[in-house]
């Protein structure tokens, strides 16, 4: 089968600098979070089984944040932390960052303890989104 036209070389990267909402026709594409002089927020599409999104912070402000949001469906799963970065287990669960935050609840990147190429990526069931990978320090709303 043939490889479809994907519209050039950044056709799998959208970044995003301010309050965006992904569609379906994003799944599968790489975000980078620019989040330099604002907070970012995404708001995922209706949970649909096999949309996955790859969120990369690749600008920061350390007074700014990340947030993804799902909607009609919750984020779970596990983040590992960048070595060093919480070496001392000050976390409940020391090196790792849990998330399981109730339906429509978002996680979040804080860029004051986010580091450049800190990423998260999810993959949607049809009811949650489960985190497949990532490196960083997220945070759910509880």
């Amino acid at each position: 089968m043939a490889r479809p036209y994907l519209g050039g070389s950044n056709a799998a990267i959208k970044t995003v600098t301010a309050a965006t909402t992904l569609s379906i026709a994003d799944s599968g594409k790489t975000i980078l979070m620019e989040a330099g002089g604002a907070n970012v927020v995404i708001t995922l599409p209706a949970a649909q089984k096999g949309l996955e999104f790859t969120f990369v912070q690749s600008a920061a402000s350390a007074a700014n944040t990340c947030r993804i949001t799902p909607v009609g469906a919750k984020i779970a799963g596990y983040v590992g932390m960048q070595e060093g970065a919480n070496a001392d287990a000050t976390t409940a669960d020391g090196l790792v960052s849990v998330l399981d935050g109730a339906v429509n609840k978002y996680v979040q990147l804080t860029q004051g303890t986010g580091h450049l190429g800190n990423y998260i990526k999810i993959v949607c069931s049809g009811s949650v989104w489960f985190v497949t990978g990532g490196v960083g320090t997220f945070v759910h709303e509880a």
